[in-house]
């Protein structure tokens, strides 16, 4: 992959865009009622996740070597 990527970041990194769409069902309509509180939590959640397997990547940990 160009850049140096992985598919593994790509999946990873695109999984988290999809999960976006509470945001904007909340804008968009009144069948989901998020607040600012559960968008924050599931954001950290979300980043801390993110985070975790850059950090596995970043540092070459055998199993993330083996799913890649």
């Amino acid at each position: 992959m160009a850049g140096g990527g992985s598919r593994g970041r790509t999946v990873v990194w695109g999984a988290a865009a999809l999960m976006l769409l509470p945001l904007l069902a909340t804008l968009v309509t009144d069948e989901v009622k998020w607040d600012v509180a559960d968008l924050a939590i599931f954001g950290a959640i979300l980043a801390a996740a993110c985070g975790i397997f850059e950090l596995a990547a970043s540092i070459k940990i055998w199993p993330y070597r083996i799913s890649t």
